[in-house]
């Protein structure tokens, strides 16, 4: 599916010692747990983040993993586009009309996006939120989990598809206020995005604009009453 590369093999699993004998992906990963394990303030779990993706960004454009030539390229850009608002509509439907509202009536508990709920019949404040979330969740959540992580743990385990998991996995406990249900689609997601940016050679810019399409649009379904909270009543 992704073609053949001789430089990565299947082999199993990434060893603890090159995982932090790697100093960049330990100190990444510290910025992943440490709010999660301490359950920190929303202050401080900001400000951890916004000093990650600052982390982050430097190895992903040192090791120009973005690729900044193309990036200026027309055609390059109309073509990225489309495909991210394709991709963003595709991802969308899966996790957000068919994945959460089963998962919600499989487990009769619905997922915990009460934080959103200010979201409702709210043009402006959901518009605000979007700004923010594209600076927040599809810029700096791709550049960490994807450009960043993902990308290391294929170097140093020399293998394509566990570091997906893995990232995955990381990039569903940030999302653990949201429940259960929340963690595990968030996990699908994580993997449906990691195979996306393998599938296209890592094009980063891809991963931000499907991200950031797919959560504008549940922003948006949530401001209008068509998220699975509401949905879930509709179709059960």
């Amino acid at each position: 599916m992704f073609g053949t590369n001789n430089t990565v093999s299947t082999s199993f699993p990434i060893s603890l010692k090159n995982l932090l004998g790697s100093w960049p992906v330990a100190v990444s990963l510290s910025l992943v747990l440490l709010p999660v394990i301490t359950h920190s303030a929303a202050s401080l779990s900001l400000w951890l983040f916004i000093t990650h993706i600052v982390f982050c960004s430097y190895f992903v454009f040192k090791n120009q993993l973005v690729k900044r030539k193309q990036i200026l390229k027309f055609d390059y850009l109309s073509h990225t586009f489309f495909n991210g608002l394709l991709a963003g509509l595709v991802l969308w439907v899966i996790l957000s009309l068919i994945l959460n509202p089963v998962l919600n009536h499989l487990t009769g508990v619905m997922t915990n996006y009460v934080k959103f709920n200010v979201l409702r019949h709210n043009i402006p404040l959901t518009l605000k939120a979007t700004a923010g979330m594209w600076l927040t969740a599809a810029i700096g959540e791709e550049i960490i989990f994807r450009g960043f992580l993902l990308d290391r743990f294929i170097q140093l385990s020399g293998n394509k598809y566990l570091p997906i998991l893995i990232s995955s996995l990381l990039f569903s406990l940030i999302h653990f206020y949201q429940g259960t249900n929340g963690v595990v689609t968030t996990f699908v997601a994580g993997v449906l995005f990691g195979l996306l940016y393998l599938r296209s050679d890592k094009n980063l810019l891809l991963l931000i604009l499907s991200h950031g399409f797919a959560d504008t649009m549940f922003f948006a379904s949530v401001c209008f009453n068509y998220d699975a909270t509401f949905l879930i009543s509709r179709l059960f």
